[in-house]
């Protein structure tokens, strides 16, 4: 019998990780996301742990998700994940969401990097990956770079000083933080009257506790974007798109 190339995962949305429309906040969908892809590198032989051991881990380069729906307090969904190719040193890795139904209501494709802990050192190499079970399955095209238009006017939008909550178990800024930071930007009021159809998030440097990220924002029409800076150092962009 052939093994499931795929990891599914099966959550119902909790009161806690609604936001004032009960809808899942963009900081729980991309926790559910990074902890099924632990799971999805884990079947393939390359999971937290067992890198862990060589001194390595996993670091996401960009991340894109894209909404048909947002699932709300209490509905009862299928996330579900899968290697799509890498072409080294990038691992590309796909998900998709399901409401109760199986109707798809978010697409999502990301890319990552291995990393040594202490040197930060790209690992060039599968490290025990096995690639039998990539699928040519696509779920949105391979996750490109954010690029900020020309035209657009970046003005500044404040600052955030990474706090210990911030910080997971790499000694950097979680990459779930991040769209959280995003969202609290824009007006309560535009966000409470919108959906967010569309999300990118490119990283650049990490972000460590007690630095001091600059914002940046810029709007073109229902599309935002921002920067993060720490000093000169550019350490995100991201797209939000709301309909």
């Amino acid at each position: 019998m052939e093994k499931d190339k795929k990891v599914r995962q099966e959550f119902t949305v909790n009161s806690y990780e609604a936001d004032l429309n009960s809808h899942i906040k963009p900081f729980f969908i991309q926790s559910h996301i990074q902890e099924i892809a632990y799971k999805g590198s884990n079947l393939a032989g390359a999971g937290y742990a067992v890198l862990r051991e060589d001194g390595i881990f996993w670091a996401i380069n960009r991340i894109h998700l894209q909404f048909n729906k947002w699932p709300s307090w209490g509905d009862r969904v299928t996330l579900e994940t899968w290697p799509y190719k890498q072409v080294l040193p990038l691992w590309h890795r796909n998900f998709r969401l399901l409401s109760e139904d199986g109707e798809p209501i978010m697409h999502a494709t990301s890319v990552w990097t291995m990393l040594g802990l202490k040197d930060r050192a790209i690992i060039r190499d599968l490290h025990g990956f096995d690639t039998s079970l990539n699928l040519e399955e696509t779920s949105l095209p391979l996750c490109g770079k954010v690029i900020v238009p020309k035209t657009l006017e970046m003005v500044p939008a404040g600052n955030h000083l990474a706090v210990w909550s911030d910080i997971d178990t790499n000694n950097h800024v979680n990459n779930c933080m991040y769209p959280q930071w995003c969202i609290d930007l824009l007006p309560a009021g535009y966000v409470g009257g919108k959906m967010l159809h569309d999300l990118q998030v490119c990283y650049y440097h990490e972000i460590h506790i007690g630095e001091n990220v600059d914002f940046c924002l810029g709007r073109d029409e229902d599309t935002w974007y921002v920067e993060g800076k720490v000093g000169d150092k550019l350490c995100f962009v991201a797209r939000l798109e709301f309909v």
